[in-house]
């Protein structure tokens, strides 16, 4: 199998649906809604368990399957200009946009500058989910999906850290420590700049590197290791629970690697759908392609809109504000796009007549 930058594009394109789509349920509490049916047959709800179960772990293993060495010094330099520079401008949009929106749909300047600021304060401390830091009369939230990338840019220093040392035995044992530190810091609510994911992460992206150095992608397993990984997948999408923003495993260190081994039958299953081509698979792999910007987008969008009013009036059977949910998603998302792509273009142009 050749490596190459391009050998994951569908893989991340693919997360990066499911990750929109699974907090667009769980914004409308419809995981569990039994107006759900489908997902109330036994089968397709352990797909979907299972889907959501993986899909981060399997992101972030992406992300350390292309790990390599540094300086530390040039490893913090590398992945906070890789980084911190979207996250800034997704914080500025949050400001400029999210009052306008929350104006013009409750009509109250007051409370859309006050709840702007409370964003704002999130985004500052880097606040991944539901915590109770309190910084004057703001009770913080959530700085949306975004965390997610503060969270990885923290765990790639960390790691780049410990593999300063080229003792193998010894690199494993330190990334089991600090994973194991995240797991328990994790019972003690949510910390700013996503202190315990980032500890947890390392393990995830090590695991990443793994798969690389060890050729795992390649490897022929035994049928009773297909039947071990397959029975991890089954039990920790039917009965595991992790939820990495609000610092949940339910299971402890097995939703860990329960997680683990799902995200990665994912990644070999999807590697093998990304040498095919199709209009569908296409479209997913320029979403894997673009992932990072989708997901500052995905985060403006998330916030600044206030989705619940769609299915506010119809408690009943909210499908109908859900699928209106969707494509107005959609629509903003690609919209977004756009205007990013267009906008480094027009950039592009610039910085190369200026160079000539």
């Amino acid at each position: 199998m050749k490596n190459s930058i391009g050998m994951f594009d569908f893989v991340k394109g693919f997360s990066v649906c499911i990750i929109v789509i699974g907090h667009l349920l769980n914004q409308f509490n419809l995981a569990s809604d039994t107006t759900l049916s489908v997902l109330e047959i036994i089968p397709l709800r352990i797909l979907y368990l299972c889907l959501g179960y993986g899909t981060m772990a399997m992101f972030i293993m992406i992300s350390g399957y292309g790990f390599r060495k540094k300086k530390v010094w040039s490893c913090i330099k590398q992945q906070a200009g890789y980084i911190l520079k979207p996250y800034i401008l997704v914080t500025i949009a949050i400001a400029v946009i999210f009052p306008v929106v929350h104006y013009l749909f409750f009509r109250w300047k007051a409370g859309a500058i006050k709840e702007m600021i409370r964003e704002v304060l999130a985004f500052i401390l880097v606040v991944s989910g539901e915590s109770d830091i309190v910084i004057g009369e703001y009770a913080l939230y959530t700085c949306g999906p975004i965390w997610f990338m503060i969270a990885l840019m923290n765990s790639w220093i960390i790691l780049n850290m410990i593999m300063q040392t080229d003792n193998t035995k010894m690199q494993k044992i330190l990334v089991l420590i600090v994973t194991v530190t995240g797991l328990f810091l994790s019972g003690y609510g949510i910390w700013p700049f996503c202190f315990q994911q980032s500890l947890i992460f390392t393990g995830y992206l090590y695991a990443g590197y793994r798969i690389k150095k060890d050729k795992l992608l390649e490897k022929q397993f035994s049928v009773p290791q297909k039947i071990a990984m397959g029975i991890c997948a089954v039990i920790g999408g039917a009965i595991g629970r992790v939820e990495m923003a609000n610092n949940i495993y339910d299971l402890g260190i097995f939703d860990i690697i329960f997680s683990g081994v799902v995200g990665f039958i994912m990644l070999r299953i999807s590697i093998h759908i990304n040498e095919y081509s199709g209009i569908i698979i296409s479209a997913v792999k320029k979403v894997g392609r673009y992932s990072l910007w989708i997901i500052c987008i995905h985060t403006v969008e998330s916030i600044c809109f206030p989705w619940y009013l769609l299915t506010d009036g119809s408690r009943i059977h909210p499908l109908p504000g859900v699928f209106i949910a969707i494509v107005a998603k959609l629509i903003l998302i690609s919209l977004g796009f756009v205007f990013i792509d267009r906008t480094k273009y027009f950039l592009g142009k610039i910085s190369s007549r200026n160079g000539d």
